[in-house]
């Protein structure tokens, strides 16, 4: 079963450090349970690396192209499919014939 949990902890610095996992449970007898996770710690100011062209998110225009677009894929890939599927269908030798 997968479950989330939160911590408060103070850090001196983003970059990669050990994390260990302590884990008591009351129905199990003790030693508790104890694992060591390699962990990178991200920016505290949340930018990792310089921004190419933009931060701000995709939206209004950019959207509506992007729709715009799809619907003008799909029935394009509709008619190749079709295409193919009846081109498969002339190729076949007929059974009657033997």
């Amino acid at each position: 079963m997968d479950a989330q949990w939160s911590a408060n902890l103070d850090l001196e610095r983003p970059g990669k450090t050990a994390l260990n996992v302590v884990v008591h449970r009351a129905s199990l007898p003790r030693p508790s349970v104890v694992h060591t996770y390699d962990w990178v710690v991200g920016n505290p100011t949340g930018q990792l690396r310089p921004v190419a062209v933009s931060q701000a998110p995709i939206g209004g225009a950019l959207r509506r192209l992007a729709a715009y677009l799809a619907l003008a894929v799909i029935p394009l890939a509709a008619t190749t499919v079709v295409r193919r599927h009846r081109g498969r269908q002339k190729t076949l030798p007929s059974l009657a014939r033997r």
